[in-house]
């Protein structure tokens, strides 16, 4: 059983941070999936300073049922690079600061656009890209 660890928002809301972009040669991004399908709308969202392509630069709430998704690898990306990873957990419940997953199935092709955009901007420093 795989686990993250979560925030509490001010009115006691579990939530996650979710971002990215891309660096010298590499990029990496987090964003959140409600329904399977829908990005979900972010409570914070960071758009300067200096939090290039970290995965914390907005901040969303979750509830079990949420599919957390991670994309990586070197650039250029995109769905036809081979260097692409995705990996997908859903997350079955909450202990304590942790949610816990379970690994899932997530299709290259669904990655949404602005996602893609947000992955390639060098030394991004935006969370709107990962929220809807």
């Amino acid at each position: 059983m795989e686990k993250i660890r979560i925030s509490k928002s001010r009115s006691g809301l579990p939530c996650i941070g979710v971002g990215g972009g891309a660096m010298s040669n590499t990029f990496q991004g987090r964003f959140l999936l409600r329904n399977g399908r829908e990005l979900v709308s972010a409570i914070f969202i960071r758009q300067h300073g200096n939090l290039s392509c970290e995965l914390d630069q907005a901040i969303v709430s979750v509830k079990v049922g949420d599919v957390v998704v991670e994309v990586s690898g070197s650039k250029p990306a995109d769905l036809f690079n081979p260097n692409l990873s995705i990996k997908a957990s859903r997350i079955t419940g909450f202990i304590n600061d942790e949610a816990t997953l379970e690994e899932v199935e997530y299709p290259f092709s669904t990655l949404p656009e602005s996602v893609m955009e947000g992955l390639s901007l060098y030394h991004n420093r935006d969370g709107r890209y990962f929220v809807a």
